[in-house]
């Protein structure tokens, strides 16, 4: 299941990557859901398409991001790559302060 840029702020609160408040509009969330077993919302695609919340160190298959419109002479930014998705303390703690290494398991975590 692809990542979507969706994560729990807080006890009630799901936002998009950038901080921005989910509405619930576009994309709904299945029946039970969202529950207490992640802080990350992935698409999950069996007989109906909907959000699934899930660990955000899940295993993903890519990710999917909002890019906007952009005229041909314009380039538009690249997507943000999740935390658990870099492979390397060098790719992890390089952007910003979202992720931090974990030494003991190798591996890159929300911050």
């Amino acid at each position: 299941s692809p990542w979507v840029g969706l994560r729990k702020i807080n006890i009630s609160y799901w936002g998009w990557d950038d901080m921005s408040p989910f509405t619930n509009t576009t994309l709904q969330w299945l029946p039970g859901e969202p529950n207490d077993s992640g802080f990350c919302a992935y698409l999950e695609r069996a007989e109906v398409a909907g959000l699934k919340a899930n660990p955000c160190t899940a295993k993903v298959d890519g990710l999917v991001c909002e890019k906007p419109v952009v005229s041909p002479n314009q380039n538009a930014r690249p997507c943000k790559k999740p935390c658990s998705l870099r492979t390397t303390c060098s790719n992890c703690t390089s952007s910003g302060m979202e992720c931090m290494w974990c030494s003991s398991t190798k591996r890159c975590v929300d911050s």
